[in-house]
């Protein structure tokens, strides 16, 4: 926010910074200041308990939280990120007690479930897929509407399959100051679609969802990003 418009300072973030944490708590920044270039992929998240609970879906967790009381459950964020916000959605819905603890990073959260220090934690597509694939971890939900898939191992259910509508695609977005000039905003666009399949390959290569989108394409799914967290923000 301090840098000079210029294009030379971008900012690489979460939709959720423009969109969703300044509905819900103080922020001092001023999102309006921001002009989205392109989006360039979309996160998947999902719902991870160790295997010695014996949950393998979401009805074994309504059963399991109801016998044992409140549960903890690791996120990467307080209110206002989308980590938060999500799982806080699911159990709402759920009618289920949980405390939840913030850690730095989604392989933080992994490895407390692993280490069966904490009940459940948000899953952060593709950083538990190892976890997944040897069996260490149960990967009980997806918040992708489609569920989601790793290879070696049976398809993981979305949370609406399982009778919950908490879905979400979060996309990451390039962005500079909104006050930077027509002639460099569109130098760093064009830039960007050079070098977009290369992009998309590297995306996919790494099992994150490439998703860019420049011009008209990006204003129509950004406007629809904005109704959407604004209804989140209400709790809808």
């Amino acid at each position: 926010m301090d840098a000079n418009p210029d294009g030379y300072t971008l900012l690489f973030a979460s939709d959720v910074l423009l969109y969703l944490t300044p509905r819900v708590m103080e922020i001092d920044y001023d999102p309006d200041m921001l002009q989205t270039i392109c989006t360039l992929f979309t996160n998947g998240y999902g719902l991870i308990v160790n295997p010695n609970s014996g949950i393998t879906n979401l009805a074994e967790l309504k059963a399991y939280a109801d016998a044992n009381g409140p549960l903890t459950c690791g996120v990467m964020g307080l209110t206002g990120a989308i980590n938060y916000e999500i799982m806080n959605a699911l159990f709402t819905k759920m009618d289920i007690a949980v405390e939840f603890i913030v850690f730095g990073s989604g392989a933080e959260v992994a490895t407390e479930v692993l280490g069966g220090h904490i009940d459940m934690a948000i899953a952060v597509n593709p950083l538990c897929d190892q976890y997944l694939q040897e069996g260490s971890l149960n990967y009980i939900a997806s918040f992708l509407a489609d569920g989601y898939e790793v290879e070696g191992c049976e398809r993981v259910p979305s949370t609406t399959e399982q009778g919950y509508d908490v879905t979400t695609a979060n996309p990451n977005i390039l962005c500079v100051k909104s006050d930077t000039p027509d002639e460099v905003v569109d130098i760093l666009s064009q830039a960007m679609k050079n070098i977009s399949g290369d992009l998309a390959e590297k995306m996919a290569e790494l099992r994150y969802n490439p998703h860019i989108l420049f011009d008209a394409e990006l204003e129509t799914y950004m406007d629809g990003l904005d109704k959407t967290y604004a209804l989140m923000a209400e709790g809808r």
